[in-house]
């Protein structure tokens, strides 16, 4: 490990005018080193994650469950996935995962 951490050190050295350090430039490479691309790209329906229904005679119940797992910890708000907002709820191992979309 020690090794690929001095050959990194060694290689950010020698091409360490190739890294852009500008605020403004983040996260991208000198173009007199690097040409521009272009990612290609299929026109497509992005995936979408179907809500689930909810009978109004138990959504005060359904929201009392998820309000007590958000604040004991075991379910996190869902940040990736769908645009809308959604719960991912932990199981007893952490490698494991539910999620649950929620219509907000």
């Amino acid at each position: 490990m020690a090794h690929e951490v001095q050959l990194f050190e060694y290689i950010l050295c020698i091409s360490e005018r190739a890294l852009d350090f500008d605020e403004s430039e983040r996260g991208t490479f000198k173009r007199s080193y690097f040409l521009d691309y272009r990612t290609p790209t299929v026109l497509h329906l992005p995936l979408r994650e179907k809500g689930i229904s909810i009978a109004p005679t138990i959504h005060d119940k359904i929201n009392e469950i998820i309000k007590a797992k958000l604040a004991n910890g075991t379910s996190v708000p869902k940040e990736h996935g769908t645009s809308r907002g959604g719960l991912q709820l932990r199981r007893r191992r952490e490698s494991s995962t539910l999620s649950i979309a929620s219509s907000r």
